[in-house]
């Protein structure tokens, strides 16, 4: 079972309308009245739909997650030394593994986040490194 480069077609077998999806494919590559033979091929459609998500799941976090990007963000902020600096990562661990300034994250209380902008705002702080925070516009 294979969606042969067809990634839309991939994300439809799974989700909100994922069964209907999966049925439906199921009915385009086999007749319904071998009953055993269609069950079968609708559970090979969901096995592969839901290993489809593993994988993109698995690739995702692989990505985000890479040492490469502490090493680049951490060259970047010594090149420009003296500027201020927002980083944005997608989780408080790769957030603080940055290891300059300090972390903006949904952790803080509203206090501790108003003065961390602040700080960054006076200049007293240069670089913040933020997990979703930031770029939700939350503050």
């Amino acid at each position: 079972m294979k969606y042969h480069g067809n990634f839309s077609l991939a994300l439809s077998m799974v989700g909100k309308d994922g069964v209907k999806n999966r049925i439906a494919y199921t009915d385009s590559i086999c007749d319904r009245n071998d009953k055993e033979k269609w069950k079968e091929m609708f559970k090979a459609v969901t096995y592969h739909a839901v290993q489809f998500t593993k994988v993109v799941q698995d690739r995702k976090a692989f990505i985000n997650n890479h040492f490469k990007k502490v090493e680049l963000a951490r060259k970047i902020i010594e090149a420009r030394e003296g500027k201020k600096i927002i980083t944005f990562s997608n989780s408080i661990g790769m957030a603080e593994a940055i290891g300059y300034g300090v972390v903006y994250s949904g952790k803080d209380t509203k206090k501790k986040e108003r003065a961390t902008l602040e700080s960054l705002a006076s200049g007293d702080v240069m670089v913040v490194n933020t997990s979703q925070k930031a770029n939700e516009g939350k503050n």
